[in-house]
């Protein structure tokens, strides 16, 4: 009829247990007035859920007699359940929702790096996108590298600070004209787990790793361990950190500090974000974040040249901005902003624990 309903309806009021009304929530303030009309006492406990199971879930609880005023009251809008019975009245929370439901988290990175830490937040709950796509443009082909690869006989030690040193020296090394043999003599330092996964990959195994994965530790690591008699290679991204080769002259250590490679952010990439609309444009969803991360000091000067380059904002005010350690941290104050949240342990793992605690603490304040 005119209501949608069917013939009969209040019959379902003198029924036991509960009721579950599906695509009704135009229809509500029918369904409660006839199942009362129909014997179902106007105290039952009733529910009305709002994206059952998804990011976004609402839920609206009262005694069936005043669920229409509350579902007014809150904004409920579809899709949405009706639950007409005493198990209305329990908090059953789905196991879908994680730590990080609801939140919505922009990362920035190269593919393989944002492909990780994507499966990592999304593991949590998350709602990712992929605000800055950045890509990895290799230097093997640069007259000092060349010279490098020339001359892996006068180094003692290559110094490896990310997974993308790692495999683009390999690239650039048979590219050179030689093989594993040159590196017969040398000893390897990585900064951290990554890094020193991705050289297993090639057959090597690291011989120092620092118990903190950043660029001061290693420094102080290796100042510890080397004599004056090693040269080190330090193949890495351009504008690599300045502390690890500053603690290194400090100590009198000798080193070629030669630019393997460098990150550059080259697009907004509106197609990888999840539970967004297709037609959402970048801009949209850039400013409904609620953080943003950096997971290294290149990334964060790459970040600003693009949205300035393409003319969108920056400066979330409404977002966190979560920094993977203190450098990158510094590196957005040096771009005038500050890093709400810094990871205390730089890797992905520390990256999206520091989100959890800091949404847990926001949480609790609310």
């Amino acid at each position: 009829g005119g209501e949608g309903l069917p013939p009969g309806f209040e019959n379902y009021g003198s029924l036991p247990g509960t009721l579950v009304f599906l695509m009704g929530l135009g229809q509500l303030p029918a369904i409660t007035q006839r199942l009362i009309t129909g014997g179902k006492s106007p105290d039952t406990p009733a529910a009305v859920i709002e994206r059952g199971t998804l990011p976004g879930q609402r839920v609206v609880r009262a005694a069936l007699s005043r669920l229409h005023d509350a579902v007014q009251r809150e904004g409920i809008r579809t899709p949405a359940v009706i639950v007409v019975g005493e198990t209305a009245a329990y908090d059953m929370k789905c196991s879908a929702l994680r730590p990080l439901s609801g939140i919505r988290v922009g990362i920035t990175g190269t593919e393989q790096f944002a492909g990780r830490l994507t499966r990592a937040l999304e593991a949590q709950g998350a709602q990712v996108s992929w605000v800055l796509d950045m890509k990895v443009i290799s230097h093997a082909e640069s007259a000092p590298m060349k010279d490098a690869y020339k001359n892996l006989e006068q180094y003692t030690w290559i110094v490896f600070t990310s997974a993308n040193g790692v495999r683009l020296f390999f690239l650039g090394l048979r590219a050179a004209g030689r093989d594993y043999r040159s590196l017969g003599h040398v000893k390897f330092a990585v900064i951290g787990e990554g890094t020193g996964r991705e050289l297993e990959r090639y057959g090597f195994q690291e011989d120092y790793m620092p118990d903190s994965y950043c660029a001061e530790a290693l420094g102080q690591g290796l100042c510890g361990i080397l004599t004056p008699a090693d040269r080190l290679l330090i193949a890495r991204s351009k504008g690599g950190s300045p502390v690890l080769t500053r603690l290194l002259g400090q100590a009198g250590i000798l080193f070629d500090d030669i630019p393997l490679y460098e990150v550059k952010g080259s697009s907004v990439n509106d197609s990888s974000v999840n539970n967004s609309p297709a037609n959402d444009s970048p801009a949209d969803k850039i400013e409904t974040l609620d953080y943003l991360t950096f997971a290294s000091a290149s990334g964060v000067r790459a970040y600003f040249e693009r949205m300035d380059s393409i003319g969108m904002p920056s400066w979330l005010p409404d977002a966190k901005m979560v920094c993977i350690g203190d450098i990158t941290a510094r590196e957005l104050e040096r771009s005038g902003h500050k890093a709400h949240i810094t990871a205390s342990s730089y890797h992905i793992g520390g990256l999206v624990q520091a989100i959890i605690d800091h949404a847990a603490l926001s949480s609790s304040k609310s």
